[in-house]
């Protein structure tokens, strides 16, 4: 079946390669009882590929989970970086403040990461202005992608939770906060995805994908391979803060 982390190759025997975002959407979706084959890569430590067959329905998405573990305590769950989660982090983090919350449990496990924007702009969130969120190496040189906007939304203690399925954007938000010391980051190392890639369609229909750079943490730090390194290491999976609600 899919798992979180897992990356589709080909909808219905055709390649994305090269596809953009809104031809892949409108392969995926289709009429609620039909089918389509998914062409799947599983992420480590386990790699492999496979073909999955998923029945079409309807799957609405809540953009995040919170709720108060006690009068002080928060936690946020934010399964993936897409529309709406920054906005619905944004007033949530408002209503805790005013409340009196102290401390914000922020869960990025198995979150395989979204746009770099919303990255930037969830460190918004926390980060003091004007502070680097991510910078991007190219050949030996290195530049400065991001930066904060505005004042953060919540200055109160911040702890982290990621997992070997958090990725891409997600690992940029977890190495920015590390790096800038606002945050513990708890669990297991992540995905260690840092390629920037473009893509450009060729005349024969197909299409050339290159790795332009890899994202880097404000000081310079690469997590390539090796994941972003939890301050707090946790060998077994934390107990569900869903379950113990």
């Amino acid at each position: 079946g899919l798992h979180p982390g897992d990356e589709i190759l080909g909808i219905n025997g055709m390649g994305v390669a090269g596809l953009g975002a809104q031809r892949a959407v409108s392969l995926l979706r289709g009429p609620v009882g039909t089918s389509v084959d998914l062409a799947v890569a599983h992420p480590a430590p386990r790699p492999s590929k496979q073909t999955v067959h998923v029945t079409r329905g309807r799957f609405p998405l809540a953009p995040i989970s919170t709720w108060l573990l006690d009068s002080k305590t928060a936690y946020v769950r934010v399964p993936y970086l897409g529309r709406g989660a920054v906005e619905a982090t944004s007033k949530a983090l408002v209503e805790y403040r005013e409340s009196g919350v102290r401390s914000v449990i922020l869960d990025l496990r198995e979150n395989p990461g979204g746009a770099l924007e919303e990255a930037v702009a969830f460190a918004d969130l926390f980060l003091p202005q004007k502070t680097p969120v991510v910078m991007l190496s190219t050949r030996g040189s290195k530049r400065s992608l991001a930066q904060t906007q505005s004042a953060p939304v919540f200055v109160g203690r911040l702890v982290t939770l990621v997992d070997e399925a958090t990725g891409g954007s997600a690992e940029v938000l977890a190495a920015s906060l590390k790096a800038q010391q606002r945050s513990a980051i708890v669990g297991r190392a992540t995905a260690g995805r840092t390629s920037a890639e473009s893509v450009f369609a060729l005349s024969t229909g197909a299409a050339l994908r290159i790795t332009t750079g890899f994202y880097i943490d404000p000081p310079g730090t690469s997590w390539a391979g090796s994941g972003v390194l939890p301050s707090i290491p946790v060998r077994a999976e934390p107990a569900s803060f869903g379950e113990a609600r």
